[in-house]
């Protein structure tokens, strides 16, 4: 096997680190031979102080990798969480982009942020100067963006942890928007049942996205923000979605069958728009359910109640 192919199979690489891994004892024993095969062809060394074999659990990258899946480092989410209110506008900036890093296992992370997101876009409000220039400037944080860093740091104390896919596993997306926030959430249901709800079933926590509507798809009707939604998980989290097995898609909109029949009722503008989303669902394998506003219980519950402390505590047993 040629050496570039062995990579995201058996190996990782990071600089000058490697990570091997297998599924079972006799197919370790089978990498390493190899890697160690290309190691010596090569002329490279291995600082023994530095190997650990046969381990279950690893930190790499920031992230801890178990057969349970990948959750981030507890010592820096600590960090994150005993950081006191920032004064700056510069470190506020370092504190969002340091949370962000973790941001598809944080919850309707978008919405919750807004405030603190728009801190420092409010300093340079009438002013020439960049953001790095503005660094400097002392702020001190409103009553509002105290409380949001504040569910900020909930955020991260009920940290998901990102289950690993599984081929055989059904895979669901629940999607809402509000007039400003949207979010995206990918679970995996190992024992499916037909018969069960799916929030009745188990899930396993793959992957969240969110996002505030600014701009023009900020004056999106109801239907654009839901088909959005649809199209950019579709095109981002093709890598989860595009698999032998379809996915189930839930969604409390049931206007969204006008994607692939869209009616005349429709402005034109709009109807190109949703038929445009629609050709990228052509290279997926789908189902779509409608599920009531009230039984759409992640999605929707991040979107518009977003801060409770119950409902991100509930999200964590996924």
């Amino acid at each position: 096997m040629p050496e570039k192919d062995l990579l995201l199979k058996i190996v990782l690489v990071w600089v000058d680190d490697l990570l091997i891994y297998a599924s079972t004892i006799n197919e370790f024993l089978e990498v390493i031979d190899l890697i160690y095969s290309l190691l010596e062809e090569y002329g490279l060394l291995l600082g023994m102080d530095k190997t650990c074999l046969y381990t279950t659990s690893e930190k790499w990258c920031g992230c801890v990798l178990t057969k349970a899946g990948v959750a981030y480092d507890s010592d820096k989410i600590r960090a994150l969480v005993e950081m006191p209110a920032p004064t700056t506008s510069g470190v506020l900036q370092q504190y969002l982009c340091a949370v962000g890093w973790i941001r598809k296992c944080l919850l309707d992370f978008a919405r919750i942020c807004k405030p603190l997101q728009d801190r420092p876009n409010k300093e340079l409000s009438g002013t020439r100067r960049t953001k790095k220039i503005a660094g400097n400037i002392v702020i001190e944080l409103m009553s509002e963006e105290l409380d949001t860093f504040n569910n900020v740091k909930d955020l991260l104390r009920n940290v998901t942890t990102l289950a690993l896919p599984d081929p055989d596993a059904i895979i669901c997306m629940y999607s809402d928007a509000s007039d400003e926030a949207w979010s995206i959430i990918l679970t995996m249901v190992t024992n499916w049942s037909k018969t069960a709800a799916a929030a009745e079933l188990s899930h396993n926590h793959l992957h969240c996205m969110s996002g505030i509507f600014r701009g023009a798809s900020s004056n999106w009707s109801v239907i654009e923000n839901e088909g959005y939604l649809i199209a950019r998980a579709c095109s981002e989290l093709d890598y989860l979605l595009i698999r032998d097995k379809s996915f189930k898609m839930f969604t409390v909109h049931q206007n969204l069958i006008y994607i692939f029949a869209a009616g005349t009722e429709i402005k034109k503008h709009v109807r190109g728009k949703l038929l445009r989303w629609s050709l990228k669902l052509n290279e997926f394998k789908y189902e779509i359910e409608h599920i009531p506003g009230d039984e759409n219980v992640w999605a929707d519950m991040f979107s518009r109640w977003a801060g409770q402390k119950p409902a991100v505590a509930q999200m964590t047993s996924l």
